[in-house]
């Protein structure tokens, strides 16, 4: 979103909106504060502009004093040369941004990160993740990480905001075999089964099977799609590893033991501990990269390790990379090794 990236109206188009849209700009939708120069920057940090909100839009509509969490709702910015880019998704923008741009109407960050949730029965949250497509994996990361290749998420899904906790796992299943013990620590010492087995504990419930909801864990590019958040950078937030302690329990800064859920800085979605605290399980055997575009992929039929995600508390900076791939054999349970769920509808 540099401003030699950023798209521009032609100049009569550009000076028809800037004419048109003056007035409700400056006395409808904008509030006094956003009248005002502000930077607005990108959830990885590569593209920044200063410039004025002329406008927002969604699907195409003017929209009046949004809240932040409108689906499709995009700004269109004066830049400093008096011409405003093309609409620029509020959805990739970075919290920071987003508290600027929303801070009349949701004064707090967890107000601004909470839109769009779903609390199901035992008390966990669900967050609403669209459909797209992204670039998988990394041509200068392992060679696990290769080939970097386009997949295309046809459906949207809701991810668990939070790892799953100590707590929420005993509700469901009656017991907790975590080593560190805490209410709302991640649940750790579980292997594959167990993890399948929550889920199907939990669909089964009344109040879940009455909400029409099912839960499983992620496929693997579901959660290197959410993990990134719209971001290419090599750490999701960003390509500097002295940030991640923002984001992330892991060696550098966790003590050596898991910590309570939420504690860190959230991705551009909304979602925490993505990366650090525990390694989350996935649905998939661990196999080889297609070496071309593929559409919602489940991964090989068969293996021996299944896939793990976002390293843990004992692991280094290099392994809380956006494209770093963990795996662990199906029956095997660690204290650095959990997981989230996915939830889908039951219905057509």
């Amino acid at each position: 979103m540099e401003q030699s990236g950023l798209p521009r109206l032609g100049s009569f188009y550009a000076s028809i909106f800037l004419i048109y849209f003056w007035f409700l700009t400056s006395s409808v939708l904008v509030s006094t504060s956003l009248s005002q120069d502000i930077k607005f920057e990108t959830a990885d940090k590569k593209f920044s502009i200063t410039g004025k909100v002329a406008y927002f839009v969604a699907k195409g509509k003017l929209v009046d004093s949004p809240s932040g969490d409108e689906e499709g709702l995009a700004v269109v910015i004066i830049r400093p040369d008096g011409e405003p880019t093309a609409p620029v998704p509020i959805e990739i923008l970075s919290t920071r941004t987003k508290l600027m741009l929303f801070k009349d109407t949701l004064s707090t960050r967890k107000e601004i990160l909470s839109k769009s949730l779903v609390r199901n029965s035992i008390g966990m949250q669900l967050k609403r993740i669209p459909a797209g497509s992204f670039t998988m994996g990394s041509e200068n990361g392992a060679n696990n990480e290769k080939p970097a290749h386009k997949v295309t998420l046809t459906k949207p899904f809701m991810l668990g905001v939070h790892e799953v906790t100590q707590e929420q796992y005993q509700r469901v299943m009656g017991s907790n075999p975590s080593k560190f013990k805490g209410s709302q620590y991640p649940v750790e010492q579980v292997y594959w089964g167990d993890a399948i087995e929550f889920c199907r504990k939990l669909s089964a419930l009344p109040a879940e099977r009455s909400a029409g909801r099912v839960y499983r864990l992620p496929t693997e590019a579901q959660w290197e799609y959410a993990f990134r958040a719209g971001s290419t950078a090599e750490y999701g937030f960003g390509d500097d590893a002295s940030d991640l302690g923002q984001y992330a329990w892991f060696r550098d800064n966790s003590g050596q033991h898991t910590h309570p859920v939420g504690q860190k800085q959230p991705n551009a979605w909304g979602l925490y501990d993505m990366q650090g605290n525990v390694s989350e399980l996935c649905n998939d055997w661990s196999g080889s990269y297609p070496s071309s575009s593929v559409t919602d992929p489940k991964g090989p039929g068969s293996g021996s390790v299944r896939v793990t995600r976002g390293s843990g508390w004992g692991n280094d900076a290099s392994r809380c990379r956006s494209a770093f791939r963990g795996g662990i054999k199906q029956s095997y349970r660690v204290n650095s090794v959990g997981f989230r769920v996915v939830c889908v509808s039951s219905g057509p």
